[in-house]
């Protein structure tokens, strides 16, 4: 039985845990269905109508990936009658080849799941995208290797393997935190001071099977499932050795539909944001209508409800308790970082290593506090 991660990059492929999964499976957990009075302060504190609309109106969402703990407040949503009650049929689109990004950009559809590294990239591309929501208020992202690799630190990187599954900005990023650590990440003629596998299998599994040293998992899924299976990743956190925090994952929206939909994707907004205040206060139930509305999808229950409650704890909510907020400074932060590594590059093919003057208009919390222009 295989597990499918999320996608949190363009180009990032689905890894695939195997074998360590067949250990696993069947080990599942129940929870309640939620309680209505929980559902319904929630919904209320949101300001969604107590009553359904007559008429329902189709908003689409693009997921990155197959269903995962990074979309659990839209099912939770749908599942509570938040959107019902907000006026919204959602329909879901599910993953194809083609990025949220490029679908919400055409078009094709209202909203997509992305990260702010992506959106870095599409607005220096001059895509008409926005974020309107932080889904993950925190960087999520790790390097991860085996218990006993001799690893305790980035500099220990220099020379060893990486698993590269196609992220962006990985590459950069791990080369970055060498040099944090006194050590060399780059060499003279410009290439990674490590080497880089791109395996057409899963990084995680390239790591145990002894092809790869290091990868670059997600704290919030791909690290828990070995755990599960009596055999741990070691990992070191990016911000240890002050790599800038970043909100790994947020929703998407296209410019020219929000000037002309405000209303409606305000609804669509804080109906969602409803739902993953709710996963975030009960997130063993949340969990629970992730895996009831995606049957088949996920083999290990305990990893669903073991990552919902990480994210719970330490992901969904900001330093106030709020779902969904984003600021300047964590903005700033990584694309000072991205646009210095020379990962941004504008729709003529040259690198863009200035900030840029128009940052604070990659993101909004008006959709999300009610104040956009309806």
């Amino acid at each position: 039985m295989a597990l499918w991660t999320a996608s949190r990059r363009r180009g990032r492929s689905a890894a695939v845990l195997g074998s360590l999964l067949l250990l696993l499976a069947g080990a599942a957990l129940g929870a309640a269905r939620p309680e209505a009075a929980a559902s319904s302060s929630i919904s209320a504190a949101a300001g969604l109508r107590s009553a359904t609309p007559a008429r329902l109106t189709p908003v689409t969402l693009a997921l990155d990936w197959t269903p995962n703990t990074d979309h659990t407040g839209f099912y939770v949503a749908q599942s509570l009658g938040y959107y019902r009650r907000a006026g919204i049929d959602l329909r879901i689109i599910p993953f194809t080849t083609t990025s949220p990004d490029e679908l919400v950009a055409a078009g094709k559809a209202e909203f997509g799941i992305s990260f702010e590294s992506e959106v870095a990239i599409d607005e220096t591309e001059g895509l008409p995208v926005e974020s309107v929501m932080a889904i993950l208020q925190h960087m999520a992202s790790v390097v991860g290797f085996r218990k006993g690799s001799g690893i305790t630190r980035p500099r220990d990187l220099v020379g060893k393997t990486f698993a590269w599954d196609g992220g962006t900005d990985e590459i950069a990023s791990i080369e970055y935190l060498i040099d944090q650590d006194g050590g060399k990440g780059t060499l003279p003629n410009g290439k990674p001071n490590f080497k880089v596998v791109d395996l057409n299998t899963s990084a995680y599994a390239a790591v145990y099977d002894g092809r790869a040293d290091f990868d670059f998992p997600l704290v919030t899924w791909e690290v828990i499932p070995a755990r599960l299976a009596g055999e741990p990743m070691s990992y070191f956190d990016l911000q240890k050795w002050h790599f800038p925090d970043r909100y790994e994952v947020v929703m998407i929206s296209n410019r020219g539909f929000l000037a002309s939909h405000g209303s409606l994707a305000t609804r669509f907004v804080q109906a969602s944001a409803a739902g993953f205040t709710y996963a975030a206060r009960h997130p063993d139930a949340a969990a629970k209508i992730l895996i009831d509305d995606n049957p088949g999808v996920f083999s290990v229950p305990k990893l669903v409800y073991d990552s919902a409650e990480l994210m719970a704890r330490s992901y969904w909510l900001d330093a106030s308790g709020h779902f969904g907020t984003q600021t300047y400074s964590r903005w700033a932060g990584y694309v000072r970082f991205a646009a210095s590594a020379g990962i941004l590059v504008n729709s003529s093919g040259k690198v863009v290593r200035t900030m840029p003057k128009n940052l604070s208009g990659w993101y909004t919390n008006a959709y999300l506090d009610g104040t956009a222009r309806r």
